[in-house]
């Protein structure tokens, strides 16, 4: 449950809404939305990653339990958005593409010290 969701459950289509998401950012820029609790578990650490094949992938940003995102990578931008129903939602935009790049993947990694 460490996005703060019961698997057990489909009421309606609000678990899915708050799934990690895919899309370009207002940039133009590769990015990632999602919807995590508001006040995590402090045991847990949330990881922002990207790969160009789907083999090596590369921490973005990362948030341990309730702390702050650090970003750690060059060009990487997260907005964070205000708290709604005990959920903080943010976007993360990736560095800009290289003109050689054929296009990027972005992932959420989730670990726990426990």
């Amino acid at each position: 449950r460490a996005l703060g969701l019961d698997p057990t459950k489909a009421e309606d289509d609000s678990a899915a809404a708050n799934l990690p998401q895919g899309r370009l950012g207002d940039s133009g820029r590769p990015s990632i939305g999602l919807s995590i609790p508001a006040s995590p578990h402090p045991d847990l650490t949330y990881e922002v990653q990207q790969s160009t094949d789907l083999v090596t992938w590369t921490p973005m940003a990362r948030k341990v339990g309730a702390g702050a995102w650090d970003v750690l990578a060059t060009g990487v931008t997260v907005k964070e958005g205000a708290e709604v129903n005990g959920r903080s939602p943010l976007t993360l935009e990736a560095p800009a593409l290289l003109p050689d790049e054929q296009g990027v993947h972005l992932r959420l990694s989730i670990s726990t010290t426990k």
